[in-house]
């Protein structure tokens, strides 16, 4: 079962609120590694592959897996391994292991300037 989710962050208005505007800024304006725990919490449980961070932040594929290493080794880890396994497919029909937030990435992200 691939479940893939094709976000589209473009605005839905024609004439959008500069709100919008400023708040999709500010999102870009975050370091990769921020990127990633924002995107991960907005995708909650669901949780998110390499691959759908990548079609998500965009930019080149070989800088997101990096990151979730990363954020996952920390000596406080903020991503994990989806606690129940889960693995979706990617468009090679690899499996790629679902990444979710911990709680101490919920915390750092109550820390970010996006809100």
């Amino acid at each position: 079962m691939s479940s893939q989710l094709n976000l589209d962050y473009t605005p839905l208005h024609k004439e959008p609120k500069d709100t919008s505007v400023d708040a999709f800024a500010k999102v870009k304006r975050l370091t990769l590694s921020n990127q990633v725990i924002f995107h991960l919490k907005i995708r909650g449980f669901y949780g998110a592959t390499n691959s759908e961070l990548v079609a998500i932040i965009g930019g080149n594929p070989n800088s997101i897996q990096p990151r979730t290493a990363d954020l996952s080794r920390a000596s406080v880890p903020y991503v994990q391994e989806h606690p129940d396994g889960i693995k979706r497919k990617n468009a090679y029909d690899n499996d790629e292991i679902v990444w979710v937030l911990t709680p101490a990435g919920y915390e750092h992200y109550k820390t970010l300037e996006v809100r």
